[in-house]
Order: C-alpha cells, then sequence, then structure tokens
C-alpha cells in the first residue's frame, strides 16, 4: 500500500540496537574508567615517590642528625649526619627501632637503661629529652624523641642528634680552654647576681618596714603599691638565688653534704609545704611511694629539686587538675616522678627545655589562658643538680595533657665528678 512505513520500522536505522551491541559499549566505558582510575594512581604515586625524594634530600641536607620513624615505629628517613654520630653502618631504611638500637649497642659505652628509656618513649608516643649515648671513642652524642602528630593523631617520630662532646668536656673539666671560658662566664654571672642580692634585699626589708602597723597608717591604695613592690621584689630575687646557685653547680664550687636520707620522708615534707600551694590553684596533690633503701644525697638540694618540680607542676596545671608525685627503688637507683595533667608543653619546644631562660610559648604567650611568671631556670637548675648527684632527668610531655619529669638517682654515692 502506497505511504504505508509500518512494515519498514523494525529494521530502519533508529530501532534499538542489538543487546550484544548494547554489552560491548558497556564494556568499552568501563575499560575507559578503569584506565583512567589506574592513571590517577599512577600520577599519585609519581607525586609520592617525588615528595619522599623531597623528604629525603631535605633531611639529608640538616646539619644536624635526624631520623624519622612511622606510624608502625619502622625508619622512613635518615640522614647522613645521624649515620655518623651514632656509628651507624648497616642500612636503615625499613628497621623497626629496636632493631636499630641494637644494631648501634656495640659501638656504645653506656648502660642498657639509655636503651630501654628510648624504646619506651617511641613504643609509648611520649617525648624524651637529653639522652646521653657515650661511645666508645669518647664522643657524646644526645638524642630528643619526639612524637609527631597530625590532627591529634601519632603518625611518627622524630630522632633528633647532636653532638654534646665539647659541652661535656668544659662540664668535666677535660678541655682546659673550654673549661676557663666557662668559669668566667660562671664568675661573671655569680658577681653581677651577687651585687643585685644586696639592694634587692634592702628594697624587701624596707617594704616591710612600711607595711608595719607601727610605721604609720596606710590607705589601701598604698598598701596595694607595697604589696606589687614587695611581690616582684622577692621574683627578682628569687631569680638572682637561682642564677647564683646554677652558677656554683656549673663550675661546681657547690659543696655537696652527702648522708643517707630517707626519700620517702623527702618527699613527704616537700608534699605538706607545696599543698596550700595546690588549694589555691585548685589542683589535687598526692604522693605515691614504695619505701626503699637510704639514699645518699645532699638532702637540702634534693629538698630543693623537689620542691621545684612540685611547685613547677602546680604552676602549670589548671584548676581541677591533678598534680602526682611517685617515688620507688629501681635496681640500684631510686626513681622520682612528677607528673601532672596540665597545659603540658608544644613538640615542637621540648628540645630547648634545658635552655637558660626558655619558656614554652604556651606559658610566656598565655595561648587563651593566664600568662604563668616564671624565669626559665628552674629546669636548669634542677638537671645541674640530678647531676651533680650523678642522676639523670627527663621531662615527657604533651600539650594539652601534661607533663611527666622523671628523676633517677643512684642509691649509692656516685657524683659525676667521681665522688
Amino acid at each position: 500500500m502506497r505511504g504505508d512505513t509500518s512494515g519498514r520500522v523494525a529494521g530502519d536505522q533508529w530501532s534499538e540496537p542489538a543487546p550484544e551491541l548494547r554489552a560491548v559499549t558497556a564494556r568499552d566505558a568501563e575499560a575507559l574508567a578503569v584506565e583512567a582510575l589506574a592513571a590517577r594512581v599512577r600520577a599519585a604515586e609519581r607525586a609520592l615517590h617525588a615528595e619522599r625524594v623531597r623528604l629525603a634530600t631535605l633531611v639529608d641536607t640538616l646539619p644536624q642528625g635526624v631520623l624519622l620513624l612511622d606510624g608502625d615505629n619502622r625508619v622512613t628517613a635518615v640522614n647522613e649526619t645521624f649515620r655518623r654520630l651514632t656509628e651507624l653502618s648497616a642500612p636503615a631504611v625499613g628497621l623497626d627501632w629496636p632493631r636499630l638500637l641494637a644494631t648501634v649497642q656495640p659501638a656504645r659505652t653506656d648502660g642498657s637503661d639509655t636503651g630501654r628509656r628510648l624504646r619506651e618513649a617511641v613504643a609509648g608516643g611520649t617525648a624524651l629529652l637529653g639522652e646521653e649515648l657515650a661511645f666508645a671513642d669518647g664522643r657524646v652524642v644526645e638524642l630528643d624523641v619526639l612524637p609527631v602528630d597530625v590532627d591529634g593523631q601519632r603518625t611518627g617520630t622524630l630522632v633528633h642528634a647532636r653532638d654534646v662532646t665539647a659541652r661535656s668536656a668544659a662540664t668535666e673539666g677535660r678541655d682546659p680552654q673550654l673549661a676557663a671560658a666557662a668559669a668566667m662566664n660562671s664568675q661573671f654571672v655569680a658577681t653581677v647576681a651577687h651585687e643585685l642580692r644586696g639592694p634587692l634585699s634592702s628594697v624587701v626589708a624596707f617594704a616591710h618596714l612600711l607595711g608595719d602597723t607601727e610605721a604609720g597608717p596606710l590607705t589601701e591604695e598604698q598598701r596595694s603599691y607595697l604589696t606589687v613592690v614587695d611581690r616582684n621584689a622577692n621574683r627578682l630575687l628569687r631569680l638572682i638565688e637561682d642564677l647564683l646557685l646554677l652558677s656554683r653547680l656549673e663550675s661546681r664550687t657547690l659543696a655537696l653534704r652527702i648522708a643517707p636520707v630517707h626519700l620517702v620522708d623527702l618527699l613527704e615534707g616537700v608534699v605538706a609545704e607545696r599543698r596550700a600551694d595546690a588549694l589555691d590553684a585548685g589542683a589535687g596533690l598526692d604522693l605515691e611511694f614504695t619505701d626503699g633503701p637510704a639514699l645518699p644525697c645532699d638532702e637540702a638540694r634534693i629538698h630543693q629539686l623537689a620542691g621545684a618540680l612540685v611547685g613547677n607542676a602546680i604552676k602549670f596545671t589548671p584548676a581541677g587538675g591533678r598534680v602526682t608525685v611517685r617515688a620507688r627503688p629501681v635496681g640500684t637507683d631510686w626513681r622520682i616522678e612528677v607528673a601532672d595533667n596540665g597545659i603540658g608543653i608544644p613538640a615542637a619546644e621540648l628540645a630547648r627545655l634545658f635552655k637558660p631562660f626558655f619558656r614554652a610559648s604556651n606559658a610566656s604567650h598565655g595561648s587563651g589562658r593566664p600568662v604563668v611568671a616564671g624565669s626559665g631556670l628552674g629546669l636548669v637548675v634542677s638537671r645541674a643538680v640530678v647531676e651533680l648527684h650523678g642522676g639523670t632527668i627527663h621531662v615527657a610531655s604533651t600539650e594539652g595533657a601534661g607533663t611527666t619529669v622523671t628523676v633517677g638517682l643512684p642509691a649509692r654515692t656516685r657524683t659525676k665528678d667521681g665522688g
């Protein structure tokens, strides 16, 4: 019939494609998608490789020893300086931390406690500062272990190494020129501090006299002025006393009065003295101990050390927090810990804790909290007192979570200068 096209519709070019043609088209689209995904993966792998090369180059150009561990505590990067300082000859990348320490062990002359502390710090994700490794050739290498966090999650660990042989030689008097320079510096500090102490003592004394009711009535405003004078003069006086003590400790002119001391009794006295400060701060203060042998030490200096560490912990612990003092015998040593759950210390600043006058940014700049007063000498003096007794001091801290200071003191007479 003319004009009737119904018989041709099923076979013309606009009809639905055959099922096998549709399948081929779908497979082609899927193959294209897979190829595109593979191309993106290859590009990401190239970018990751380039980033690793840049990181390795950066690490290798650093002047001090650097080693990086991943989240599984395996070495991902190590520079030549670290290899040289630790006499690390075996390939390190891919090694786990305990095995790497085992390769360093034969070259060291120090005891096993150092290796244990380094293993525990990395395994526990805690910071460890100023751990010294003594080598058979007389070198002393200091290690800092710093956890690396991203968005609150631990992603690895940075181990920083530096040669402190010269500092140790000057401290122990092995290098005459360095020892002479250190002695001159200490003498200068001691002279200036001594000259300042006299006038400041007079300021404090006369401030007290002016505040005495027998000297005449004072208005509330005048009394507030005297309170400010007294507070700041006493703060300066404490700073001067710290400088004088540090000078004597560094120059080895401070004679220790070594005698057997019952450490638990000493710490109970320190906690009792600091209880009022803790109450004023709204913080708890506890003492936990295991009794043990007498500790040969200078009682006055160890009392001063413990008081400074407890006072520091209270200062940096906000209301509602807690400071815990722990003491127990460990082998032939006594271990003292002062732990708090206060503001902690930023990880990037941990390596500078034992520098004179250094103060963490979250204490000196506020960071939304009241600025905490201090001179930045407390830990420096504490370290000097501990080392003069032949002991060790370590700081572990996490910003926002708290700080733990651990002191090890020998339960036998073994001062650093051989006494």
